[in-house]
């Protein structure tokens, strides 16, 4: 499921293999509630406008009926006709809509139109042609886009010893920034421990690692510490984190659940077992429908 690397010569740690960081988790559950207003984040002021007022109800599920994220959806329309008609906001029941200008009045339960400056930005984006994403663009979002090899900048410095170190060096020299000293060994192990299993080495393992120099050391170190039970167990809680799981039932009463545990455990050997993230998820969000489906080992898991 994950592959920490932790760098020898800066204190980061990434994941090239799928980024399963607490953080990149955090941004993958944000991806699956907005990535469809996408073009937000490039600075459109009527899609910022649409997205604050508008696609909490006319979004993906359309509860109210109209889905508003997409060009094509737009000008399709719901019960009532085409929301907007390109060119034309006085003739677009949105931006009517949105102005209080005749019978519907959005956003639900407002008492007055949407403020001047977004019903202006509203008026200019119909009227320059309704620019929105299509379907095909959102598709086309760097967060759906299969995995692919890329290769990393050159650094002309000589401070890099590998790839990842050149994509460090390269963030590094954009934002003005010297590189820090290079980790001595004793440090170096703890930052491996604490990062991957959460727990300090032993002196005793201190020490050896600091004598060992065979140029494999470190990758053993960070193999030995990716295999050890303690890693699920150190990663998995970043997840039922996430989750809000616990051992009780919570509210007034808070009576221990027996069961809980085994959905603890699940997420722990997911990640012992290098769960693949894609099959981690659906699992989340569909496991009662993929252990319908078979095979039958894996019933109980799902």
């Amino acid at each position: 499921m994950t592959w920490h690397l932790i760098s020898e010569k800066v204190n980061v740690k990434v994941a090239p293999k799928l980024g399963w960081e607490v953080q990149v988790i955090r941004v993958f559950l944000v991806l699956v509630l907005s990535c469809l207003s996408a073009a937000a984040a490039d600075g459109d002021k009527a899609w910022q406008v649409l997205e604050k007022n508008c696609l909490g109800c006319h979004g993906t599920a359309n509860p109210a009926g109209l889905d508003l994220h997409y060009r094509e959806a737009i000008l399709k329309g719901g019960k009532h006709g085409p929301a907007a008609v390109p060119g034309n906001a006085d003739g677009s029941l949105l931006y009517r809509a949105a102005a209080h200008d005749g019978a519907l009045k959005m956003p639900p339960g407002s008492k007055a139109p949407l403020p001047e400056q977004e019903l202006a930005v509203l008026r200019q984006w119909i009227n320059d042609g309704l620019a929105a994403p299509s379907k095909a663009n959102v598709s086309a979002h760097w967060a759906f886009q299969p995995v692919k090899a890329v290769t990393p900048p050159e650094d002309a410095s000589g401070w890099s010893w590998n790839g990842v170190d050149r994509f460090i060096q390269a963030k590094l020299h954009e934002k003005g920034l010297p590189p820090v000293a290079v980790a001595d060994r004793r440090t170096l192990i703890r930052r491996a421990y604490f990062d991957l299993i959460g727990l300090a080495p032993t002196p005793e393992e201190v020490t050896s690692f600091v004598a060992d120099s065979s140029p494999d050391a470190y990758p053993k170190l960070v193999d030995r510490l990716l295999s050890s039970p303690r890693y699920g167990e150190r990663w998995g809680r970043h997840w039922m984190d996430v989750v809000h799981y616990a051992d009780t039932a919570g509210d007034n009463a808070d009576y221990p659940v027996p069961e809980a545990r085994l959905y603890r455990d699940y997420i722990i050997d997911s990640f012992n077992k290098d769960k693949p993230f894609n099959e981690f998820v659906q699992e989340q969000l569909a496991g009662d429908i993929l252990a319908k489906q078979g095979p039958p080992e894996k019933y109980a898991e799902r």
